[in-house]
């Protein structure tokens, strides 16, 4: 996931359709014959101008400066829907073909990607190895916690705790 930067336009964008000098503008800057997605399928189309600091497109339209992702998708697909993000489906950020695209919401986007917040959302077990499951979780403090493995803990720290207290009192 990545943090949108206050100087590019997510939503709306304006659409290339029907100015054939911006559309052939930004075109021009699309590789069509970048690497071939394993994920997806088809090949990336890989945008070659400006970029941002996370790798995404960016294209001047006007006096505004847009995601060439959602251009591209916008210009051959139809309009996003406000609200939604752009997930890269073969996971190339600078890549601009519609077919690797597929509007989302932000929550999905990020819980598809690698970050440690997807990652954790993704397990399906404790450490341990129980399930999280209904009968097995609850939430504390925002976070999982697995009901089998916390029960476990806990009587052995009992058990350590009564241990020491004897093992003080002998003494």
């Amino acid at each position: 996931m990545t943090s949108v930067s206050p100087r590019v336009k997510t939503w709306p964008v304006s659409s290339l359709s029907g100015d054939a000098k911006l559309e052939q503008r930004f075109w021009s800057k699309v590789d069509f014959d970048g690497p071939t997605s394993e994920l997806v399928g088809g090949q990336c189309w890989l945008w070659t101008a400006c970029t941002h600091r996370d790798g995404h497109g960016k294209f001047g339209v006007g006096r505004q400066t847009v995601y060439a992702h959602r251009l591209a998708y916008e210009a051959i697909v139809g309009p996003i829907t406000a609200g939604l993000v752009v997930d890269h489906l073969c996971r190339v950020p600078a890549c601009v073909n519609p077919e690797h695209l597929e509007p989302v919401t932000n929550a999905e986007n990020t819980l598809r990607g690698e970050a440690f917040s997807a990652q954790q959302a993704r397990r399906t077990e404790c450490p341990e190895g129980h399930p999280y499951n209904y009968e097995n979780t609850y939430l504390w403090r925002g976070h999982r916690r697995c009901r089998i493995f916390n029960t476990n803990t806990a009587r052995e720290y009992r058990r350590r705790v009564r241990n020491s207290k004897l093992t003080a009192s002998s003494l």
